[in-house]
């Protein structure tokens, strides 16, 4: 068998390989989320990775590929949860930028009018984000997250 064979037979045994990991990776999917710690681990925040099952070598590639440029401020890495935590944290990500938006327009709009009805709105608002957090706190352990190297 000459050189150019086997390296044409090589080749396509490396692209079989690579053919059969991408499907065992569909096969093996979770729903995880990105864990985002400050340095001093006074402040946790999460965010939906994706609203389906993805595998974890996609979601490494999107933390690496999205989140690289906040390596300096957090200590980001992902974890496993289940689907209603899933569904917790795209709800929390919402609200954050609802009140975000909120913000936002009452800076703009605060020397016009009264905004007075809207303090109601945004105290139920802070005490909805405050509950998921908390319920988001409880199931989801440090020492279970998975540090992303951003270094690669």
């Amino acid at each position: 068998m000459s050189i150019e064979k086997k390296i044409n037979s090589i080749k396509s045994e490396i692209e079989r390989l690579e053919n059969e990991l991408q499907e065992l990776e569909k096969e093996n999917v979770h729903f995880y989320t990105l864990v985002m710690y400050s340095h001093d681990d006074m402040l946790r925040n999460y965010f939906q990775i994706s609203d389906k099952a993805i595998s974890e070598a996609e979601t490494k590639r999107i933390i690496q590929d999205e989140y690289w440029h906040y390596a300096d401020i957090y200590r980001i890495g992902y974890v496993l949860i289940s689907k209603e935590t899933n569904r917790k944290i795209g709800d929390l990500v919402a609200l954050r930028l609802i009140k975000r938006n909120i913000n936002r327009c009452r800076k703009q709009i605060n020397s016009f009018c009264d905004l007075d009805g809207l303090d109601i709105f945004e105290q139920q608002l802070d005490k909805t984000v405050e509950k998921l957090n908390w319920e988001i706190n409880a199931v989801v352990d440090i020492s279970d997250v998975t540090f992303v190297d951003f270094d690669d």
